[in-house]
């Protein structure tokens, strides 16, 4: 077994749960010293707080009325982090009235993009018909 810093590499076994229980500051020295897979103990100890979520998936909801389309209607899972641009287009003689993001009026924009998801969230697009002229 090597020996790096006065620190068994046995400690690189440890699973994050037991690094988190002694606690970072335990091994901040060592973390720079003894590499797992390229990354130090306190920094594979921090990821695994970060990370928690990231096998966790959200929902995001589209509805459009009619006369009008928005890409990925209905439900659509969503990785936690990861980002969802939604397209928004109205049918002929029809035009975008508002498009509402977990209820708050975005405008009548064409496109909206969900950034960082890290909650379920809604869409929904209203039309209507273009005045006659």
């Amino acid at each position: 077994m090597r020996v790096f810093s006065g620190v068994k590499a046995v400690i690189v076994a440890c699973t994050f749960a037991s690094l988190s229980s002694l606690g970072c500051n335990t091994f901040r020295g060592a973390g720079q010293d003894i590499q797992a897979g390229g990354r130090g103990i306190e920094n594979a100890a921090n990821g695994a707080r970060h990370d928690k979520n990231a096998g966790h998936r959200h929902t995001i909801t589209a509805t459009a009325e009619p006369n009008g389309s928005i890409s990925h209607l209905g439900s659509t899972s969503v990785r936690y982090g990861s980002d969802r641009t939604y397209k928004i287009a109205a049918y002929n003689g029809h035009h975008i009235t508002d498009v509402m993001v977990d209820g708050r009026s975005m405008g009548a924009v064409n496109r909206y993009r969900f950034d960082n998801v890290r909650t379920n969230h809604t869409i929904s697009v209203l039309f209507d018909k273009n005045p006659l002229r």
